[in-house]
């Protein structure tokens, strides 16, 4: 689930290298500024693979394409080492 994900992954893995803060997984990964074009509310204890299936079926009802569509997603788009912040 998103909590595991989060504390196990997100957290790690956008940690600066001094161990003061970080950053959101998206400012680590994307290539350049990504505008939402969806918001997505979701419970952050689904099963990641469920959360990922409904994403898709949500872009394949609607025609969406991957490289034209961005998905807000709190978790990822949110700084988890300054929410305060990101509020």
């Amino acid at each position: 689930n998103l909590y595991h994900l989060n504390e196990y992954v997100i957290v790690k893995s956008t940690r600066n290298t001094d161990d003061e803060g970080g950053t959101s997984l998206v400012e680590r990964v994307a290539k350049g500024e990504q505008k939402p074009t969806w918001f997505v509310s979701h419970q952050w204890a689904e099963r990641i693979k469920d959360f990922i299936a409904c994403l898709e079926q949500h872009a394949r009802d609607r025609g969406l394409s991957e490289e034209t569509t961005y998905y807000w997603v709190c978790a990822y788009a949110n700084n988890q080492h300054d929410l305060d912040a990101e509020m």
